[in-house]
């Protein structure tokens, strides 16, 4: 409702509603009210507080030489540098599985550029995203990576904003496709990284919510937890 407001040829209008200035009232305070929710950005002319980088990530049941599953992604960081991973996974054949451990893996590879960055992450699995932005998922195999991939995103504290994008614009989808990997390398000049994937999340029994529990009891005397002052608004 309040972008009609914004229009030149709509405020003359709408400013003598009385229907649409209590939408327009209601509207700003749900924004206030998320707003409150996220952690404050610092109003600063530090050109680095408003850098941000481009990653997008995919996978792909059969796009390696072998006609194996391969995953990978592409980042294009502040700096205007383009960087991407990408390689075979022959143990795994859910996609959805697939697309969250080329998230997880991503910032094992990209820990460098992804490191107290914002990040746009650009998805084109739809059962990623909504697990990405809920934090969990139906599928116990997503919802094991989505717990490993917040915890690694915190380890290195990487702010993460998360977009869809359909798969034909992806792209990531080239570095997960052999036959067009090369053209994609050539088209972006992306210079490859090498690196140790990670050994595979696994769930180990670990009782998570006694942790969330002590967690909170922690919170409620923060200033005796040096740990936990980063977490502090």
């Amino acid at each position: 409702p309040a972008f009609d407001w914004i229009r030149p040829e709509m405020f003359e209008k709408l400013s003598t509603q009385r229907a649409a200035g209590r939408t327009l009232k209601k509207a700003c305070r749900q924004t206030q009210c998320l707003a409150m929710k996220y952690h404050p950005h610092v109003i600063t002319a530090n050109p680095k507080d408003y850098e941000q980088c481009y990653l997008a990530t995919d996978a792909s049941t059969d796009g390696s030489p072998n006609g194996l599953p391969m995953i990978g992604g592409i980042i294009i960081t502040a700096k205007g540098e383009t960087l991407y991973f990408s390689r075979e996974v022959p143990d795994k054949t859910d996609i959805a599985e697939l697309e969250a451990l080329a998230v997880y893996e991503a910032t094992f590879a990209l820990e460098a550029q992804l490191m107290g960055a914002h990040t746009v992450l650009l998805v084109d699995n739809t059962v990623l995203l909504y697990g990405l932005v809920k934090g969990s998922s139906k599928s116990e195999k997503v919802a094991t990576m989505l717990g490993q991939i917040n915890m690694r995103k915190e380890d290195i504290s990487c702010r993460t904003f998360v977009e869809f994008i359909k798969s034909e614009f992806n792209p990531g989808d080239a570095f997960t496709r052999w036959e067009l990997l090369q053209q994609m390398i050539q088209i972006t000049k992306a210079k490859k990284i090498d690196y140790e994937p990670p050994s595979p999340p696994v769930y180990d029994g670990t009782d998570f919510a006694a942790q969330a529990d002590k967690l909170e009891e922690q919170v409620k005397d923060w200033q005796s937890h040096p740990e936990l002052f980063h977490r502090a608004r």
